[in-house]
């Protein structure tokens, strides 16, 4: 084609020498350009990284947990939901500008069979977010989901965003 760069590929008879072909003439150096951009584009991407996660469980009743903001907050608690118990946030309690909920679950018991038994317990695990700078006082109530009057006890934190 006239006009169109032409870029000179030497191959080489001795492979112990040289491994392969070699770009020669601008195609070397476009060639060499595209590396640099994809090489600047791959370092300064989205990276996938998790935000820390500090789990707390029943037995820290009380305390007080530090957090940076967008740290995450795991809250453990024993739970049987075929009791009909289960852990309630006290919505009054939290402040949402502080701390968001990101989700509730249960977890069952592990059993020797790997399957559920009927009337075994489990983990209900809380995931908090920190959202901004900040104090907030969590409570929790587990109660008959049907009665929130009967009681099996209450859980309750303060988180201090930083």
């Amino acid at each position: 084609m006239a006009g169109a760069p032409s870029a000179r590929v030497e191959l080489s008879a001795r492979s112990s020498l040289r491994p392969g072909p070699v770009l020669t003439g601008p195609a070397s150096v476009v060639l060499l350009g595209l590396l640099a951009v994809a090489l600047v584009v791959g370092a300064c991407g989205p990276r996938n990284v998790e935000p820390d996660v500090q789990t707390i469980t029943g037995a820290d009743s009380g305390t007080t947990v530090r957090l940076e903001v967008d740290e995450i907050l795991e809250v453990r608690l024993d739970s049987n939901p075929t009791t009909g118990y289960a852990w309630h946030l006290l919505d009054d309690d939290l402040q949402t500008d502080v701390v968001q909920v990101m989700s509730s679950d249960y977890v069952a018991d592990e059993t020797p069979a790997d399957e559920p038994i009927a009337g075994s317990g489990g983990t209900e695990v809380w995931r908090f977010r920190a959202m901004r700078a900040g104090e907030a006082t969590i409570g929790m109530v587990y109660y008959f989901t049907d009665d929130p009057t009967q009681s099996g006890g209450d859980f309750t934190f303060t988180v201090v965003v930083e």
